[in-house]
C-alpha cells in the first residue's frame, strides 16, 4: 500500500486526485495539506507540514509555489519522494527542486 500526502487537497485538482485514489486498491491518501483545512475527504487536512502526524511514502503536490521550501524541507527530513504538479516556479525555485532531487 502506498501512503500519500496530498498538497492542495481542497483545490480542483486535489479533489480530482482524491477521487482517483479512492478507486485504487494499492494506494491511499493519509493526509492533506491546504490553507483550507476543511476535511471532508476521509483524511485529515493540515495547514502546514509541521503538524502532519501520519506516515507516508510520497507527496503529491497540486498546490502553490509559495509552499515549495517547506515541502522540500519536509520531504528531505522524512526521506519522501515528491511528485510536483504545481506550475509557476521561479528559476530560483526550479534550482532548489533540482538540488533536492540530487
Amino acid at each position: 500500500m502506498t501512503n500519500i500526502i496530498l498538497c492542495g487537497c481542497n483545490g480542483k485538482m486535489g479533489k480530482a486526485i482524491t477521487a482517483c485514489v479512492e478507486m485504487m486498491e494499492n494506494c491511499r491518501i493519509v493526509a492533506g495539506v491546504d490553507l483550507n483545512t476543511k476535511a471532508d475527504s476521509g483524511y485529515p487536512v493540515y495547514d502546514n507540514f509541521d503538524n502532519i502526524l501520519e506516515s507516508a511514502d510520497v507527496i503529491i503536490d497540486f498546490s502553490n509555489p509559495i509552499i515549495l521550501d517547506s515541502l522540500l524541507e519536509y520531504a528531505k527530513k522524512k526521506s519522501l519522494s515528491v511528485v510536483l504538479a504545481t506550475t509557476g516556479y521561479t528559476d530560483t525555485q526550479t534550482k532548489k527542486i533540482h538540488e533536492a532531487a540530487e
